[in-house]
């Protein structure tokens, strides 16, 4: 694997005396001819759901809109935590650097059915398809976030599946501009990050050309969990196990200048070096080692109608599990993986007012490849030339009209085409009616549909005891969607109420293979006598005939109480409920088969479980009670949660041949406490100076978020450690903009 220069912070010091001249431009606003929008208020405005900006009155989908205020001043030190707090959306923690988010009910572990985004960037984990949370943002450059709750793959694609979670950075202004931050806290955090920006030249016609340049390192070490052996001796075919979880470093930088007519173009620079990620799968009892080296260079044009963009990102990771212990003759249980991989994307979108119409057109291109020893099963990790090259090409086209016919009525009609050369083609669309009750309020009734595509390891891995169907295809769903939406008192109180019904099909699940071929598979391996070839496969990754739904209620309610210089008090309260379950039991049973004919009999492969038909569901029922309230500086907040019992099942507790399939768990329900208090020195200025010290679930109800192994599994397996029991969390931030 290659080596890159390592990145610093101090990227941004020949920067900072620029001069400044950049006058800021908001987004247009040109779809709300007929209605009296407060812009200045942000929550009134939404770009995620259509990628453009417009009035929430008339977005054809149910989407939360957090400011920078919003994300700032809660006890929550992160954004993946901070969603936590809000209706419909499901947070699930595995290691202190791993967290999987899903929406309105899908969710799993490395599940790609949420599309993630900085800024029109998706920030994914290659491997799996799942976003980098922890390590791979700048929060200095994040002001705002938009959460679309819903299959929206008519304006995303694949993987768009829940919804989407779109964030965004900052926009340059009229002075160079220099935000930083530092965090400390328990369990070894330690983050620094940096974001300078501004003009540099004249912004007087064109030509004139402006900056961005942020730089960043994280540091966090394991949660305290269950432990197996304690690290053992190094050797070549396994990573140590030790207490660091994450260590990485980020930059980026965009350079752009305007130029005739109202239009931009930006060259982006992007880099992601990981030296270590401990995460887990469903695949290995115990935790890996990750080691990400990305970049990502493109361009992008941006005008009154629209934008075009180009992005390439070159990818390498490095896969090893972490067994503690070294058994040359079960060699193929340290799983090794080197994976190099390119991707292109281009994405054009096109938009025209057109009367009492407002429509966007566009097309998408994605092209990713990849080569690896993962991808072939007689591949070695320590042979380049013994690896496969696998490909993977979408083509897109999508169109959305919306319109007005009156002034109360907005009637949106939508649909996107892809082709991807493994699954074929799929069709999204999407509809919905939004009716204008007053200027206070509205309603909506939306339809969307989404599917997810497996993930790179779903899709291609040949390694160790797993197949993959030839026949393996999308995971699909249609959803319906009705909402209600008002403010009152002057729009310092607010209310939203949404019911909602999912129905996905072909949801992807590993599941034993016909018994005999089991049995021949382990003697072929038996009598090749091979270690470093795994025995196998054992399961087939397929499309299981087992539809599941998901429907539920949420509920948003804000209601502000001062509203004057230095003071400022809110109470807020989100509850969630969601019903899910498949149509039918799914059971996990394999007769299995005699590897030692004659007694003692040893049945391996012997599998019968009933995993019931809410396994891997969301909690039934989850709520947030929370209060900010701000005194001249002085900002002190709090929330109490609540989240209910659930179901989870580990594939890879099963220990594949020689357990009974006894890996069924339930999650105890809980209520954590999370406080804040901090001072802001800028507050009369509009700059933030501010030292915060946050507690996330002050009583320290330690617990876990997925399926933990025991203490026995783990020493079966030579393993250290599987999970983390999440408990609390304290972070003290400052920050700091010049």
């Amino acid at each position: 694997m290659t080596t890159a220069p390592r990145l610093s912070s101090l990227l941004i010091l020949p920067f900072l005396c620029t001069a400044p001249s950049l006058q800021a431009e908001d987004a247009p606003i040109t779809f709300s001819p007929l209605w009296d929008v407060t812009w200045k208020d942000s929550h009134q405005w939404v770009e995620a759901v259509s990628r453009r900006r417009q009035s929430i009155f008339t977005a054809p989908q149910a989407v939360v809109v957090l400011n920078e205020e919003d994300l700032q001043n809660t006890p929550a030190p992160d954004i993946a935590q901070r969603l936590r707090y809000e209706a419909g959306i499901d947070v699930y923690q595995s290691r202190h650097g791993q967290i999987d988010i899903g929406i309105r009910g899908f969710a799993g572990l490395n599940s790609p059915r949420t599309v993630a985004m900085i800024d029109g960037r998706e920030f994914n984990f290659d491997l799996f398809g799942t976003p980098l949370w922890v390590g791979a943002l700048h929060p200095t450059d994040i002001i705002r976030a938009e959460i679309v709750k819903g299959p929206s793959s008519v304006t995303y694609g694949a993987n768009a599946f829940g919804g989407v979670i779109a964030l965004k950075d900052r926009d340059v202004g009229d002075f160079a501009e220099l935000h930083t931050l530092a965090q400390v806290g328990n369990h070894g955090l330690f983050e620094l990050d940096a974001t300078a920006m501004g003009p540099l030249g004249q912004y007087n016609g064109p030509g004139p050309m402006y900056f961005k340049i942020s730089a960043g390192s994280t540091r966090r070490d394991d949660f305290d969990g269950l432990r197996g052996f304690d690290p053992g001796t190094s050797f070549p075919r396994a990573r140590q196990n030790d207490d660091e979880n994450t260590v990485s470093d980020r930059a980026q930088m965009i350079l752009g200048t305007k130029l005739a007519h109202d239009h931009f173009i930006e060259f982006e620079f992007y880099r992601l070096d990981i030296d270590k990620w401990d995460m887990i799968e469903d695949l290995a009892v115990g935790s890996n080692d990750m080691d990400i080296e990305q970049t990502t260079v493109g361009v992008r044009l941006i005008g009154p109608w629209g934008e075009a963009r180009y992005l390439h990102t070159d990818t390498n990771e490095f896969y090893s599990n972490q067994i503690t212990t070294y058994n040359p003759a079960a060699d193929y249980r340290y799983t090794q993986g080197d994976l190099n991989t390119k991707q292109d994307q281009f994405r054009f979108q096109y938009n025209k007012e057109a009367g009492a119409h407002f429509i966007s057109t566009g097309i998408d291109y994605l092209r990713w490849e990849s080569l690896s020893n993962f991808w072939n099963k007689d591949a070695l990790i320590t042979d380049p030339n013994s690896f496969t090259t696998v490909t993977t090409h979408n083509r897109a086209a999508f169109i959305e009209d919306q319109w007005q016919p009156n002034d109360t009525w907005t009637l949106t009609n939508a649909l996107r085409v892809d082709n991807h050369n493994i699954v074929g083609t799929n069709v999204s669309p999407r509809v919905a009616a939004n009716y204008k009750i007053n200027d206070d309020q509205f309603m909506r009734l939306s339809y969307s549909s989404g599917y997810r595509l497996p993930s790179p390891l779903e899709g291609y891995l040949d390694q160790y005891f797993y197949d993959v169907s030839e026949d393996l295809e999308e995971e699909t769903i249609q959803s319906v969607n009705l909402g209600w939406q008002t403010t009152w008192n002057e729009k310092k109180s607010h209310l939203s109420v949404d019911i909602f019904y999912n129905r996905s099909q072909d949801t992807p699940f590993f599941v034993p293979i016909d018994e005999t071929e089991i049995e021949n598979n382990w003697n072929d391996w038996l009598a090749a006598a091979d270690p470093t070839r795994a025995p196998g496969p054992f399961f087939i990754y397929e499309n299981i005939d087992n539809p599941a739904t998901v429907y539920g209620i949420e509920l948003s309610s804000e209601h502000a109480f001062h509203d004057e210089v230095g003071k400022k008090s809110n109470i807020w309260l989100n509850v969630t409920y969601q019903n899910f379950s498949f149509e039918d039991d799914i059971i996990y049973q394999s007769d299995g088969f005699d590897s030692n004919p004659g007694p003692p009999v040893a049945i391996l492969g012997q599998f019968n479980q009933n995993l019931g038909d809410d396994i891997n569901g969301p909690p039934d029922w989850k709520a947030s009670l929370g209060a900010n309230m701000d005194r001249r500086g002085w900002h002190f907040s709090g929330a109490l949660r609540f989240v209910s019992s659930r179901e989870v099942f580990a594939f890879a507790s099963s220990q594949w041949l020689t357990r009974d399939q006894a890996s069924r768990d339930r999650l105890d329900a809980n209520t954590f406490l999370d406080l804040a208090v901090g001072y802001n020195w800028g507050y009369e200025s509009d700059l933030n100076r501010s030292l915060k010290l946050s507690i996330m679930d002050v009583f320290d109800n330690e617990h876990t978020e997925i399926y933990e192994v025991t203490v026995a599994e783990l020493q079966d397996s030579g393993e250290n450690q599987h999970t983390n029991e999440v408990g609390r969390t304290v972070v003290l931030s400052f920050n700091w903009e010049f």
